[in-house]
């Protein structure tokens, strides 16, 4: 079965109810943390803090994790993955309060996948996805954008904070990686009727 983890960020284990194949992450869970299938935790910098924001929210928006732009350093979350290969990842990088700055990079080992640079930050109440799309917190459910990307290794990094020195925070609310399954033709299939012959 392929692999599947949701990872809602937020302050309190019990704030929201996680769905089907997600887990929360908190301030304090440093990796290796092991939980709802996945093996993950925060692995570098320091994270500045997390919060619970709102219970009415969609689970996944229901709170963050934060970095301070100090500039010093950046906070890096480090997910495992069972397999090399495509996979389909989701992000929401926002908060119900509005944030000057957002920044997060992804990483497939030390290759740089994707960068989020939204130096115009999110109003309060948006969230930027996985390819920078701004969202209303009502809208990014059903409308944000995955990123499909094939990793040539088995570890996922997620670095927030800008790497200069700006105001305001990166605050990361949720993030979702899906292991993408390639058909594999049927080799027992009967030839088509010309080739049968």
């Amino acid at each position: 079965m392929p692999f599947i983890i949701g990872l809602n960020f937020r302050s309190t284990s019990t704030f929201v109810t996680d769905g089907a194949n997600e887990t929360y992450v908190l301030f304090a869970d440093n990796y290796p943390t092991t939980r709802g299938g996945a093996t993950f935790g925060w692995s570098a910098g320091f994270l500045t803090g997390a919060a619970d924001r709102d219970a009415g929210a969609d689970r996944r928006l229901a709170g963050i994790n934060y970095k301070g732009q100090s500039g010093a350093s950046q906070s890096t979350f480090r997910l495992d993955l069972p397999n090399v290969g495509m996979y389909r990842i989701s992000l929401a990088l926002g908060d119900t309060g509005a944030q000057a700055y957002q920044y997060a990079q992804l990483k497939d080992g030390a290759t740089i996948i994707t960068t989020i640079d939204d130096p115009g930050g999110t109003v309060a109440g948006h969230y930027d996805d996985a390819n920078g799309i701004d969202w209303s917190a009502a809208a990014w459910p059903g409308s944000n954008t995955v990123f499909t990307y094939t990793f040539n290794g088995t570890v996922a990094f997620i670095i927030i904070g800008a790497p200069d020195v700006q105001s305001g925070f990166s605050t990361l609310a949720h993030v979702a990686l899906q292991e993408v399954s390639l058909a594999i033709p049927d080799l027992h299939v009967p030839p088509p009727a010309f080739l049968a012959m």
